[in-house]
């Protein structure tokens, strides 16, 4: 296997790596920064189809190497892997990129998608990685099977809550990138918990894809269950992620592919999913008012309600309508709990309204950018999460904006964002939705 630092250097460092995975990996990334002589950020990208998982992952690992240029190795990895091209082998992917024997190894997360998002095409199958030099960041990479918060120190809480909370010190900024097995339902409940923990931590990642495991070799459907990676292990329930802690920034942007339309309302009462008033009217009239005065052309696209639970009405999460009861005259939404003071507003799924609010989102975060990320575009890191039935052209979109900068994109069941457009801290999950993460040194 390809590895990241000559043999001297990974004799040096063996002995800072050993423990658990749950330390932090900060004294190795210092310690790697004097030997590779470079402080800056510098990110790489790269995809491979070859039938062969070993190979494919080899592939993408020798482009890195050559993106990142010497001296340089990653802190930290995504990789991602289609099921349809490698489910029989998905459990060894991981260790295909991360040797057991490896000390220098980075901190590895992914999981088996849908589909890739590569070259300009989308549903894409084989093998991609996504890989950051980001030297003076910890790494705190947890693997978690219930809506409990991850299993760190005490001492990382702390520090974590500490630089979430104060936004004077840039060099101490806090990020977070998660991965949730399909099956995982209480997802959304434990973003909200992470993120009541950490408020002002830009959050995104998304929902990898169910059956990932291939057919058996002795015949039949081995699992339905998905596949997440954390280092040299898979795991087929809960979810994988890892905080950054250090001097970065994570932006998050996200479109929801929904449009809203006509007027909102506000919820007055309302029992878990189901609204039962809106505007203390009957919950279904005020309803099928909406859809009343929707436009012909608007009645044709698929409709979605949004809900903005804190009552602002412009930070609104869609989510389908589960039914309506004639009997009782209420709503139920597909949400465990819609509170009281709620506003709503029907959305219609609308693909080319979509791609142009995602675009302007782009083109305006680039306008901002410091003029050396605009001239070093491989000190931008693009990760993005999007739903499989979206036009796919964030790529392209990215590279219409920052030429040349590394993206890594797939195709997800559910995406973790912001509420709405334009740049935001607190992450949702999406049904409809595409996501970015863009990550660079402060």
């Amino acid at each position: 296997m390809p590895r990241w630092l000559s043999p001297s250097k990974q004799k040096v460092l063996k002995a800072l790596l050993k423990g658990s995975v749950f330390l932090p990996y900060h004294a190795a990334s210092e310690t790697l920064t004097s030997l590779s002589q470079n402080s800056t950020f510098r990110f790489g990208a790269a995809y491979s189809a070859k039938p062969l998982l070993s190979t494919a992952v080899v592939d993408c690992v020798n482009a890195i190497k050559t993106q990142l240029g010497p001296g340089r190795h990653p802190h930290f990895c995504q990789l991602l892997v289609t099921a349809e091209a490698h489910g029989t082998h998905i459990e060894y992917a991981p260790s295909e990129c991360l040797s057991s024997k490896e000390a220098t190894a980075p901190v590895v997360i992914g999981g088996a998608v849908q589909g890739l998002l590569t070259n300009g095409s989308s549903n894409v199958a084989g093998v991609s990685l996504f890989a950051a030099h980001m030297p003076g960041v910890e790494f705190m990479p947890f693997h978690v099977k219930s809506t409990s918060l991850p299993e760190l120190t005490a001492a990382q809480w702390d520090s974590l809550m500490q630089s979430s909370m104060s936004s004077k010190d840039n060099r101490c900024n806090v990020a977070a990138v998660l991965l949730s097995e399909p099956h995982f339902t209480q997802v959304d409940e434990l973003i909200s918990r992470i993120q009541g923990v950490l408020p002002s931590t830009p959050l995104v990642g998304g929902v990898t894809q169910p059956n990932a495991w291939g057919v058996n070799p002795w015949g039949g459907q081995r699992s339905l269950r998905g596949a997440v990676f954390l280092n040299q292990r898979t795991y087929d329930e809960g979810a994988v992620g890892c905080f950054m802690q250090g001097p970065l920034k994570m932006d998050a942007l996200c479109d929801q592919g929904c449009r809203p339309v006509g007027e909102a309302a506000t919820v007055t009462s309302s029992h878990r999913g189901t609204i039962m008033q809106l505007d203390h009217q009957t919950a279904l009239l005020v309803v099928r008012q909406m859809f009343q005065s929707l436009s012909d052309k608007d009645r044709e696209l698929q409709i979605q309600i949004g809900l903005d639970t804190l009552g602002s009405g412009n930070s609104f999460v869609t989510r389908n309508i589960s039914s309506f009861n004639p009997h009782d005259q209420t709503v139920q939404v597909a949400v465990s709990d819609v509170p009281e003071g709620s506003v709503v507003q029907l959305h219609v799924r609308d693909p080319q309204w979509a791609q142009n609010n995602i675009l302007k989102q782009l083109r305006g975060y680039v306008a901002r950018l410091p003029e050396g990320i605009k001239s070093n575009p491989q000190q931008l890191g693009s990760l993005s999460y999007s739903c499989g039935t979206l036009a796919h052209e964030e790529e392209r979109m990215l590279h219409e904006a920052v030429p040349n900068s590394p993206f890594q994109g797939a195709q997800f069941q559910g995406e973790f964002g912001p509420a709405s457009g334009g740049l935001q801290t607190k992450s949702f999950l999406h049904s409809y939705s595409s996501t970015f993460g863009l990550i660079r040194q402060v």
